[in-house]
């Protein structure tokens, strides 16, 4: 028997609008990751990734461009087929599990914060509820 290992954990952000596709019983998302390489600061990798079923769900409804997420898979080869005949293969990573890194609360905070330049007083009071949060140990997904 072979011995190999193929594993893959990448840190990123969704680059676009994942591509969902339904086939019945079968689902499948197609998105790509962008990963700032640690060597060369200026450089970002995009990398092709694909999900299946119940993670293809899960990517579809919580899961937005620009999203922080944490991707856990394998390199697979893929074979596309084309209706003149002609077929493709490309290196994606199959995903088996993906997390979001950023709770969507914070994010949208942020976000309010910066749109209506809150005063200090207001930005000092989020900043402490944010505190509170992080020493109860709230997960973003609980909130």
């Amino acid at each position: 028997m072979p011995i190999g290992y193929n594993h893959v954990a990448l840190v990123g952000r969704i680059v676009e609008t994942p591509l969902y596709k339904n086939f019945g019983d079968n689902k499948m998302m197609i998105f790509s990751i962008a990963v700032p390489d640690p060597e060369e600061l200026d450089k970002i990798d995009f990398i092709p990734c694909i999900a299946f079923n119940l993670t293809a769900e899960f990517i579809y409804n919580r899961i937005d461009p620009d999203d922080l997420v944490l991707i856990d898979g394998k390199i697979k080869q893929h074979k596309f087929a084309y209706l003149n005949g002609n077929t493709k293969e490309e290196l994606r990573v199959k995903v088996n599990n993906i997390y979001l890194l950023e709770a969507k609360i914070l994010k949208d905070r942020q976000e309010i914060m910066n749109k209506y330049e809150l005063s200090t007083s207001d930005r000092k009071f989020a900043e402490e509820l944010d505190k509170i949060a992080e020493r109860l140990s709230i997960r973003p997904d609980e909130w």
